[in-house]
């Protein structure tokens, strides 16, 4: 009876782990990119980490030889078809907060790796008003400065910051030419990866998706990042449905383990 009992326990403690932390589920190969926003010296909430969990993180990647790559890199390889260096990995930081200046680059050159950041065109040196928050943003000047380091390569995140889910195909159209003035105005130079805000988009109704994945090939986008919480293939099936790793400062470590080498921590 105590042994049934004991089994009982233990058959229930799996699949819970297994439904909490997809234990059972084997990793999967293929090229994560991790999704982060705001540094914080010591807070964390849901969109902060803390300098203490990035770098042991950092160190945790480097430890384990994962090779951090850029969009650029990645375009290489998926355009003449070469097969991804062994563990690459890619790291973004969304919003461009100014905390990434002040806390995120000493991190990145003190361990030797690179990130790529995501700006909201329209919000540079401002605050991000689209949480209703009052957290500044990195001016035209500072991202200008960062642009040159060999730890950062800049990415878009929309002009307005506003869910292309919810924009029609013509808005979707008036934010990238947005963005396109921008950069050309400001003679700022970065790839033409697009992080979508919120991670929408009309993949739920292909008939605009397809509409507004040929509104990035017409300006000229290489990718386009959703969420997912999913590892991507290492042949990438559809550049511009590529998913990313959410990153919360209220993960635990040994769940950012597990997200690294299955994608999310729920098997739901």
């Amino acid at each position: 009876m105590i042994l049934l009992c004991a089994a009982s326990c233990a058959a229930a403690a799996l699949v819970y782990g297994t439904f909490e932390y997809r234990l059972l589920v084997p990793p999967k190969k293929g090229l994560p990119i991790l999704m982060y926003h705001k540094v914080a010296k010591d807070q964390t909430d849901s969109l902060t980490v803390n300098l203490q969990q990035l770098e042991e993180q950092l160190v945790y990647l480097k430890e384990r030889d994962y090779r951090c790559i850029s969009f650029a890199e990645l375009k290489h390889f998926h355009e003449t078809g070469a097969k991804l260096p062994k563990r690459s990995i890619i790291l973004t930081f969304d919003d461009a907060y100014q905390n990434n200046y002040e806390l995120l680059l000493p991190l990145l050159e003190k361990h030797s790796m690179k990130a790529s950041i995501f700006l909201p065109l329209g919000h540079l040196g401002k605050i991000n008003a689209w949480d209703r928050g009052n957290d500044p943003l990195m001016d035209i000047e500072t991202v200008k400065r960062i642009s040159h380091l060999p730890s950062i390569e800049l990415g878009i995140h929309s002009f307005a910051h506003k869910n292309y889910k919810q924009l029609s195909i013509d808005e979707i159209d008036q934010d990238l030419k947005q963005c396109d003035d921008f950069l050309r105005e400001t003679q700022l130079k970065a790839v033409k990866v697009i992080a979508y805000p919120y991670g929408g988009t009309h993949r739920k109704k292909p008939e605009l998706n397809r509409e507004m994945e040929k509104l990035l090939t017409k300006y000229g986008y290489w990718f386009g990042l959703r969420i997912g919480n999913r590892i991507n293939s290492a042949k990438l099936k559809n550049p511009f449905q590529l998913y990313r790793i959410d990153i919360k400062g209220t993960d635990r470590f040994f769940e950012f383990k597990i997200k690294l080498k299955k994608g999310n921590t729920k098997l739901l």
